[in-house]
């Protein structure tokens, strides 16, 4: 996430929305889950409006006491 906000803050990114749809995949055992889905990214770049449309979001993830935690993710545009 730190990587994240300094690429935002470099970038001059605002008003950041991320939506996902239902998942395309995904494989859960005991406490850890696989998950791939679409994923729609629009925000604003030094004021001008931009969108990453239809790209697909992978990501694992592991049960703790106090829910699901993403463990690692990966971003891939169309």
């Amino acid at each position: 996430m730190n990587d994240y906000e300094a690429s935002v803050k470099k970038d001059e990114i605002t008003d950041a929305h991320f939506t996902v749809a239902k998942p395309r995949h995904l494989d859960i055992t005991a406490d850890h889950a696989y998950v791939v889905v679409s994923a729609n990214y629009t925000y604003k770049e030094k004021g001008k409006p931009m969108s990453e449309m239809g790209s697909v979001v992978t990501m694992s993830l592991q049960k703790v006491q106090a829910g699901w935690r993403i463990t690692g993710w990966a971003w891939a545009q169309p």
